[in-house]
């Protein structure tokens, strides 16, 4: 990795310990997190080179790239690092950090839309919804979907925690619908009904 001197952040590293990256510093870049990680295994991606970066105060990973976007937080790597500098806090904390100074990516910001909607993180299209219906269950899922009183507690919950402004918004189409159904339907006393098909 070149370092162009120009584009060090100094104050990076100090930021990913406030976010929740504590023991980056303990990285000895052996690359045991890379070679275990399963997101590395479908395109190139290096964990390692994330790390190191943070340390190095190299921003622009998470400027134009979506590399720290593609950690699926499965903890492997984590659980592998022989200095336990922790890898994947280190990526949640570039996430937190570049959510705040860039905002969410189209599909995260997607994601959590339709969670702030349903408790849901994808649309549950009519494909998916006809398919429950064809295999004996109910149209939708006994979820958020059909216990809104468990869709305003994830709302307060997520609210409590100040992230509100990631989980509005208007654009989310389809799941709103779902909700929407699942309201009605509860008020009108059919989600038991629909429970016990």
């Amino acid at each position: 990795m070149t370092v162009d001197l120009d584009l060090v952040d100094r104050e990076l590293v100090k930021r990913v310990i406030e976010e929740g990256g504590n023991d980056v510093i303990r990285c000895f870049q052996c690359g045991s997190c890379t070679a275990d990680c399963p997101s590395a295994g479908v395109r190139p991606y290096n964990v390692r080179r994330i790390v190191r970066a943070s340390i190095l105060g190299v921003d622009e990973l998470s400027k134009d790239s979506k590399d720290i976007w593609d950690c699926t937080t499965c903890y492997i790597c984590q659980e592998r690092c022989p200095q336990d500098a922790k890898p994947t806090d280190v990526i949640v904390a570039l996430r937190r950090i570049y959510a705040r100074e860039h905002g969410l990516l189209p599909g995260t910001r997607k994601a959590c839309a339709n969670v702030w909607a349903s408790g849901h993180t994808l649309d549950l299209d009519e494909d998916v919804l006809n398919r429950r219906e064809r295999l004996g269950l109910p149209r939708l899922p006994p979820t958020t979907l059909t216990h809104p009183e468990a869709q305003e507690e994830l709302r307060r919950l997520i609210a409590k925690r100040r992230a509100q402004r990631f989980f509005e918004d208007a654009g989310n189409g389809h799941v709103v619908k779902q909700a929407a159904e699942a309201k009605e339907a509860a008020s009108k006393g059919a989600v038991g009904k629909e429970a016990r098909k």
